[in-house]
């Protein structure tokens, strides 16, 4: 009997150690700072630990840690200390059993850092950073990668046609899916294999002062916040510097999942992307609306604003409004021609759906640019794939383009759209060099009803 009681007061005294005031340090769960041994097993069960507890805070303290993937509980906050890195351990048979996520438009498993499924009242908060360690490498552009036509066009020009892409394990360092009632706030995320931060199918998320940092050069997929398929979402005082996409709504498709996108805010945030800044799709398999962009400023970007429907969904009812910004030219394997919006509908394949645009309305939207900003529609007898456009209180000054394979020839192009209306529009272009393709301030081509 006196055996027991001293082996019940062991087990106590050690559950106390590891815990306290409802906060559960990883250290005292075996976690090794500046050690690059995997501290998943001691940050996994730290977490099991304080989720049995009926939940807490599940804290990183200073220091360099390093980790494969961890299962974040409802209930929980993990919270970084000032001085706390995370890293992404970049080795792929430390994740072979822990496959989360989706790589860009297929049904390809891809790894990642930090996940949460099927959960609730979850937050990632604090000063510190989640660091992925991705390697690159570089080939010759051949073919029809990319547009055959800006191949080409590069080539002649005596462009540099080597293109990047990151070496395995491709790892997104945050991945929340199936969830409720999330928040991020104040947390770097840096240098991320793969998509930074994707929030699939989760309602009721907050996201607040983080900084999301990856290389503009080489950051290929790298996006910033992929928000697919979420509900109720306001992302506010950001800043966000990416190769990819900085703030990307999508609804992509798991087997035959996809869910709708509504009732998102992104406010007041500072964004600079080599691909689009502010972006819906081009994953579009469920419907997206009510989607509000205000009070951004945008610089150093291949692309401002984009709306890109390939996968038969309606994109209704979306408001950018309050943006300055400034792009430019990237190399040509980027998307973008350093503009300030661009809205196309497409088909993915032969066999996609034919989606929708409508109810758009950009205003207050002024900076510079070196790129023909344009709304794209799929040819039609009623050009319905893009209607009910309006452009309001637009300023924009068109700057010489700084590659060398030129592509500007008007400042905004109007093609199969119907129901346009431009209002207070200033188009200027640079008079110290002028381009020999320069043409219109706006080009309309087979337009239904516009208003001007």
């Amino acid at each position: 009997m006196k055996l027991i009681c001293l082996l019940t007061s062991v087990i106590c005294a050690s559950s106390a150690y590891s815990q306290v005031n409802g906060i559960f340090n990883i250290v005292n769960f075996g976690a090794k700072t500046n050690n690059k041994s995997n501290a998943k097993f001691a940050i996994q069960k730290a977490i099991d630990a304080c989720s049995k507890s009926g939940g807490g805070t599940v804290f990183i303290p200073d220091g360099n840690f390093y980790s494969s993937t961890v299962y974040l509980k409802s209930n929980i906050n993990l919270h970084f200390s000032n001085g706390a890195n995370l890293y992404a351990i970049a080795d792929s048979s430390l994740y072979k059993n822990d496959k989360e996520g989706l790589e860009d438009a297929g049904d390809s498993f891809i790894p990642a850092l930090i996940v949460v499924k099927k959960q609730k009242n979850v937050s990632i908060t604090g000063s510190g950073s989640i660091i992925g360690q991705p390697e690159f490498y570089y080939t010759l552009v051949t073919g029809n990668d990319v547009y055959p036509g800006f191949n080409e066009n590069a080539r002649k020009s005596g462009a540099d046609m080597n293109r990047p892409w990151v070496k395995n394990p491709k790892i997104s360092l945050v991945y929340i899916s199936d969830s409720e009632h999330i928040t991020l706030n104040d947390i770097s995320i840096i240098n991320s294999p793969n998509w930074s931060c994707h929030i699939q199918w989760s309602n009721h998320v907050s996201i607040a002062r983080i900084k999301i940092r990856s290389s503009l050069k080489n950051g290929v997929n790298s996006d910033g916040l992929d928000i697919d398929g979420c509900k109720k979402v306001v992302i506010s005082d950001c800043i966000i510097e990416t190769g990819d996409d900085a703030i990307c709504i999508k609804t992509t498709v798991q087997g035959n999942r996809s869910e709708t996108a509504e009732d998102i805010l992104v406010n007041n945030c500072v964004l600079s992307s080599s691909s689009c800044a502010l972006k819906i799709g081009t994953e579009t398999n469920a419907n997206i609306s009510r989607i509000v962009f205000s009070n951004c400023t945008i610089s150093n970007s291949n692309r401002a604003i984009g709306i890109i429907v390939r996968d038969g969904a309606i994109v209704d009812n979306i408001t950018f409004s309050n943006i300055l910004l400034d792009c430019y030219r990237k190399p040509f394997f980027w998307w973008g021609n350093g503009e300030a919006f661009h809205f196309n509908v497409f088909k993915r394949n032969k066999n996609s759906k034919l989606g929708m645009i409508k109810n758009v309305i950009l205003e207050n939207i002024r900076g510079t640019v070196e790129g023909s900003s344009s709304i794209l529609g799929y040819p039609q007898s009623d050009y319905s794939s893009i209607q009910n456009i309006t452009l309001s209180n637009i300023s924009l000054l068109i700057n010489a383009e700084r590659e060398k394979d030129k592509r500007t020839k008007n400042a905004i192009d109007v093609v199969e759209a119907k129901n346009i209306t431009i209002e207070k529009l200033e188009v200027s272009w640079d008079r110290s060099v002028v381009e020999p393709l320069w043409e219109h301030a706006l080009f309309l081509k087979n337009v239904g009803g516009y208003i001007l």
